[in-house]
């Protein structure tokens, strides 16, 4: 929860939210300079957030499963527009719709795996629609492969090691190829 995401963009919409009446809940969990103030927000805002600390690794998957959306968000600073959240890739794997207040590279990943929708970074407005539209028509965030098989084609870590290697095969062989011709 640091200042790179823009959390409060959530808390903001998860407060407009309940005064129109739509049940929400959020959950951030985790840790960052942020944290305190987050929740110092919600608190003030009476928003249905709750600011949680880091959990175990072998508890979060409980907390996807608790999830409708998960949320990936990065502020509107130009050079995020270049940087794909590490997290990123673990969300798309958790077959959950994914919330992208994103720009660039990372936005355009959420496109192509059909994870979920991306809003332009801290547009809090577009949030509480979309969460308005998720409330009402729960189908919208139905349980997807896609994210899934986009990380396994895309971003697996073996398949990633495999096609470096293959790459560097093909170098070795190009450097070979180029030694017989210069001697011949």
């Amino acid at each position: 929860m640091g200042r790179s995401q823009g959390l409060d963009t959530l808390v903001r919409a998860a407060a407009r939210l309940r005064e129109q009446g739509v049940p929400i809940e959020v959950r951030m969990i985790g840790h960052g300079v942020e944290a305190t103030a987050l929740a110092a927000l919600a608190h003030e805002l009476d928003a249905p957030v709750q600011v949680l600390p880091r959990i175990e690794h072998g508890d979060v998957e409980e907390q996807y499963a608790w999830a409708d959306t998960v949320v990936v968000s990065l502020r509107g600073w130009a050079p995020f527009a270049w940087t794909v959240p590490s997290k990123l890739y673990e969300l798309l794997a958790t077959r959950r719709h994914v919330t992208a207040l994103l720009d660039g590279e990372a936005a355009e990943v959420v496109r192509e795996a059909g994870a979920g929708d991306v809003l332009a970074p801290q547009d809090e407005d577009a949030l509480v629609r979309l969460w308005g539209r998720l409330a009402a028509d729960r189908s919208l965030a139905a349980v997807r492969d896609s994210g899934r098989a986009w990380v396994a084609e895309h971003a697996d870590d073996d398949v990633l090691a495999a096609r470096y290697l293959g790459m560097l095969e093909d170098v070795v062989r190009g450097n070979a190829m180029e030694g017989r011709t210069a001697g011949a």
